[in-house]
């Protein structure tokens, strides 16, 4: 009778161990598959001071990065003014534009950097246009770009956290012309 005590009692502890063991390394194997997310304070710790300022946009895409900036553009030549933001990382640029035209509405106008490759695109009413440029090459063709990149425009960049690369994709569903061959007018590529 004293054995069978003893017996029960041990597989009652070895069962009691067991469940022990199998929560923990369950708890273990959640937390390893849940991505870690950063608290905002551990986000605030690697986030400076926003920088303002008045510069090109070509003086922006020689910073250090990650960055992402707001611009602001009033030329003498327009009466509103263009918008945009900007985004800097690794030696690729990505700019967005947003300018009113009395006849056309609202237009978006983007634009991507790599090396020396430029893409730009359009939308206007609904309608993707683009246009590439090579700018390695010697040849005369103007950059269609609403504000060109040696314009000065008002600026606050701060470091870019939410880092993503997606931003400098460009997009599959513009067929992007040669510039030599495109209809460009203030910026805007038909």
């Amino acid at each position: 009778m004293k054995t069978k005590i003893i017996v029960i009692g041990l597989l009652l502890l070895v069962m009691v161990i067991g469940l022990w063991a199998l929560q923990s390394v369950s708890v273990r194997i959640q937390t390893e598959q849940q991505p870690r997310e950063q608290s905002t304070s551990e986000i605030e710790g690697l986030v400076k001071e926003p920088q303002s300022g008045v510069g090109t946009l070509a003086e922006l895409s020689e910073r250090e990065g990650p960055l992402e900036c707001s611009f602001f553009y009033r030329g003498s030549d327009l009466t509103e003014p263009i918008e945009g933001t900007f985004f800097l990382r690794n030696g690729r640029v990505r700019a967005d534009f947003l300018q009113e035209d009395e006849s056309l509405g609202q237009i978006v106008t983007s634009y991507v950097l790599w090396d020396e490759a430029l893409f730009v695109w359009s939308d206007i009413q609904g309608e993707m246009y683009g246009v590439q440029v090579d700018l390695a090459s010697e040849s005369s063709v103007e950059t269609p770009l609403p504000i060109p990149r040696d314009e000065t425009v008002r600026y606050s960049c701060q470091d870019w956290v939410r880092i993503d690369d997606s931003v400098f994709e460009v997009p599959g569903t513009v067929l992007f012309k040669d510039a030599s061959n495109a209809s460009i007018e203030y910026g805007t590529i038909y």
